[in-house]
């Protein structure tokens, strides 16, 4: 019996039905289950079991199990147990001869018993944490005596029968709250297992002697997820065969029951798996994936070693022997027929003429890593992580380079923000202004890998700020990301109720360490921000989804995976949002091919604005020169996403001076804000961009001054457009007191005609709070045509247009009385009339403060 240390205990159970040992009386049991914190286990089947354990301890490798077999011992190593001391093994025909009380008087712990080839063996552990301990050994198994026990505070911590005999350890002050066992004659009492364990217990330890079943569950002792199986007539092959199923799964042999295993069953470790699924194979190694594959399909690890094994011949582009591999073990997975087709078709598929480009000598060193490379939206600008550069703090940090005549300029620290801690970016603002930051190890934090927000300031970046709950956890959560308008963060994160099962970072899984982290959506709300949302099972699998990118396009995602075809632990696929008001409704994601995916893990594509090219960091499979270096590809059309609007300027104020200010943009035929950012604290620069399609009205605001307002209608626009608008904003008092006339820009006609159109409200309704607050003042609606038409059409237009938004103001709340409508025709124009940008810039209506 293993004692395990505290972890999260997951809810549902699975049962693997056998063959149960009705006919059969030496029937074998053995139980899995997750989350134990062991990391590697080796079982060794030998004539006497492991008694010199000095050097396995120090080694970090404990005996947590130890049963008897037909003529020999089962014991099980572990690595990452919560033994932290010295173990010993004593062995002896009688339970009374193996000096227990001197082991207990020594300070160690009894925790495991078990008995073979006629003698009794005791694993003693110290530093274990257990009280006070007591044996009952009896030809009969000793029921009353242990529920005795159980009323007084002792829980059974291990349980065998041997020979004649059944023997208990019962212990003190263990992790259980409370404990039941299950007695039943010839039939493994599955029913009863399964009802208990939906109630929250777990077993523990078991035996089985003379025909009879004892089954100890023990609810408290923060055991997770389990499987078992239990048959009288297992082959070498079938116990190795489920054994390694569930090691490969991130599971750990908790109990094993075995009477009847024969003499030569040998030894396994969990390590050897782990180590041939996480790396590529090698020609020496195709006879072990052959066999594996064989064994262990149509099981996810037997895919992986499918995938190991076609990459040999990946990594030498050599695309029609990698298909011929999926080709050979297709039938093996019917299931996986799909996956099989699509691997095949992608190796067949021509290759892009797209060419990798190093990043250059400004960004990549030869000493030390670069990774996860974050553009900045209007492509001059590239943040990446450092990790031992020369020029670092230390660990990981945070770097900034400068496009300068189309070359990387020399990579500069980010000071502000690169500490003795680690901290990796991972994504930026379109404007450029916020930062989104990766660290596990910063004073404050949730979990074991947590968010943090960072805003530039005009001396710089500000500190990181840990973004709340429900964005971070108490789980490892990363990959966060910033819409292009601001209203969302997508992240990836490990946090149980994903698809699939809880899988922990940092612990073997499905080829790697990342778990099973889903990618979740949290929406900005007027207090805060949304629960996230999981993205779903179009996304999601029940393996590692990592750095999502969404284009500023609103709907295209770039995303990493390993739970789909792919050459490597982790590959690159692009998706789309299918409608605008749902973040759970994609395409089915699409493989962005052999030009763009390694065999290595492939995570972390951030896609320019135009959609032109893609940035990514590589390990040496490509040529790097260090452990990994920062990339750019040029993007096929058929991988880009959609054209986008970009508008960028400065805001200052009428005499020049740069101003800090809030860009906001609307859709103005829903009448809807959808975006909010900041100009540069330092220049007063602003960069927006937007999807095609709408007709959308921008502004800049800033407290004390009038929101000057425009518009891009992108309604009819296929190709992307890239406006520069340069906003001068006007202090409030200046317009209230000194009558000056401001242009109503977002106010919209039909030709010809007066009638507000529904898009004008927006503009409209911000005029009429403005003047609610001069509750005493009067002021002038002025309207104004170019001169295409004659001066008297003019002029009634502009009169009609003038009444129409004065009618609209009245409807606002605005008295009558205050408001004065004039048409002024094509008088006062502000442009040549004989251009279409003058005479549009002509059209217009205008507000002024009467002055008294």
């Amino acid at each position: 019996m293993m004692l395990l240390r505290s972890f999260l205990s997951a809810i549902s159970v699975l049962l693997i039905t056998a063959v149960l040992a009705t006919a059969q009386p030496r029937p074998v049991l053995v139980v899995m289950t997750q989350g134990t914190g062991l990391t590697t286990q080796v079982w060794n089947a030998t004539a006497t079991p492991p008694t010199f354990l000095q050097r396995q301890n120090e080694a970090g490798a404990y005996l947590t199990l130890l049963t008897g077999m037909q003529g020999s011992w089962l014991s099980v190593l572990s690595f990452g147990s919560q033994f932290v001391g010295p173990q010993q093994v004593r062995m002896s025909p009688e339970p009374s001869g193996l000096g227990m009380p001197g082991l207990w008087a020594q300070g160690y712990s009894i925790t495991d018993i078990g008995w073979s080839q006629k003698n009794w063996a005791v694993v003693a552990s110290s530093a274990v944490g257990y009280g006070e301990q007591t044996v009952l050994a009896a030809a009969t198994f000793p029921e009353a005596e242990i529920k005795a026990k159980l009323s007084q505070g002792f829980a059974v911590t291990s349980i065998t029968h041997g020979d004649t005999l059944w023997a208990a350890v019962l212990t003190r002050n263990t992790p259980f709250t409370s404990q039941i066992f299950i007695t039943s004659v010839g039939d493994f009492p599955d029913a009863e297992i399964q009802q208990r364990m939906q109630e929250g217990y777990r077993i523990t330890d078991a035996g089985f002697g003379g025909g009879k079943w004892v089954i100890v569950l023990s609810q408290g002792g923060d055991y997770g997820r389990q499987v078992y199986q239990v048959d009288s007539s297992w082959s070498e092959e079938e116990t190795t065969k489920f054994i390694n199923s569930y090691w490969s799964r991130g599971f750990s042999i908790t109990t094993i029951v075995n009477t009847t295993l024969w003499p030569s069953f040998g030894s396994g470790n969990n390590q050897g798996i782990q180590v041939h699924l996480t790396q590529q194979a090698t020609p020496a190694e195709v006879g072990w994936y052959d066999s594996f594959i064989r064994v262990n399909a149509p099981s996810e690890d037997a895919f992986l070693a499918v995938q190991r094994l076609a990459g040999m011949y990946v990594e030498q582009k050599q695309w029609k022997q990698a298909a011929d591999v999926y080709r050979k073990y297709q039938h093996l997975f019917p299931a996986m027929s799909d996956r099989f087709n699509r691997s095949v078709q992608i190796l067949e598929s021509p290759e892009e003429d797209s060419k990798i480009q190093d990043a250059g000598l400004g960004v990549n060193t030869q000493r030390g890593g670069e990774y996860v490379p974050v553009p900045t939206a209007d492509g001059n600008g590239l943040f990446f992580t450092g990790r031992e550069r020369p020029d670092g703090v230390g660990g990981e940090d945070i770097y900034f380079s400068t496009l300068q005549n189309g070359v990387w300029g020399k990579a500069q620290l980010v000071k502000e923000l690169s500490t003795g801690n680690s901290e990796a970016t991972t994504a930026v603002s379109a404007d450029a202004n916020q930062l989104v930051v990766f660290s596990a190890s910063a004073p404050q934090r949730f979990g074991g890998g947590d968010l943090y927000l960072t805003e530039r300031t005009p001396n710089g970046w500000g500190p990181l700020q840990l973004l709340p709950k429900p964005i971070n956890s108490e789980f490892w959560d990363s990959d966060g990301m910033i819409t292009s308008d601001g209203n969302a963060i997508l992240f990836t994160s490990e946090r149980p109720g994903g698809v699939g099962q809880f899988q922990p970072k940092d612990r073997y899984f499905h080829g790697e360490t990342w778990g099973n982290t889903d990618i979740y959506v949290c929406l900005k709300t007027a207090t805060g921000w949304s629960n996230p949302i999981n993205l779903g099972p179009t996304i999601n699998t029940p393996f590692a989804e990592r750095t999502p990118f969404l284009h500023p396009d609103g709907k295209t995602l770039y995303f990493s995976t390993s739970g789909r075809e792919g050459f490597g632990t982790l590959d690159v696929f692009k998706t789309t949002r299918l409608r605008e008001d749902s973040w759970t409704e994609w395409s089915p994601p699409v493989h962005l091919g052999k030009s763009f995916n390694t065999i290595g893990s492939d995570w972390g594509y951030k896609v320019t604005t135009d959609g032109q090219q893609a940035f990514f960091a590589a390990g040496n499979t490509i040529g790097t020169s260090t452990s990994e270096d920062i990339f750019w590809i040029p993007l096929p059309k058929t991988l880009r996403p959609d054209p986008v609007a970009t508008i960028r300027g400065v805001v200052t104020d009428p005499a020049g001076k740069p101003l800090i200010a809030d860009i906001k943009w609307e859709d103005l035929g829903a009448r809807k804000a959808i975006g909010q950012l900041k100009t540069d604290p330092q220049n007063g620069a602003y960069f927006i961009t937007v999807p095609l399609g709408k007709n959308y009205g921008y502004y800049a605001e800033k407290k004390g001054y009038y929101p000057v307002t425009n518009n891009v209608d992108l309604r009819k626009t296929k190709e992307a457009v890239n406006l520069t608008v340069n906003i001068t904003l006007v202090p409030i008092k200046e317009v209230a007191e000194e009558g000056m006339a401001v242009r109503i820009n977002n106010v919209f006609f039909d030709t010809d005609k007066s009638d507000l159109k529904p898009e004008s409200r927006v503009e409209l309704d911000r005029l009429a709070e403005l003047i609610k607050s001069y509750p005493k003042a009067r002021v002038e609606i002025a309207g104004y045509t170019d001169n295409v038409a004659g001066d008297a059409y003019n002029q009634q237009l502009s009169q009609r247009r003038a009444q129409a938004v004065v009618d609209y103001l009245i409807s606002a709340g605005i008295e009558r009385t205050r408001l004065v409508p004039k048409g002024n025709g094509e008088k006062n124009p502000v442009a040549s009339n004989d251009t279409d940008e003058g005479r549009s810039l002509n059209r217009r209506v205008e507000f002024r403060f009467l002055k008294k």
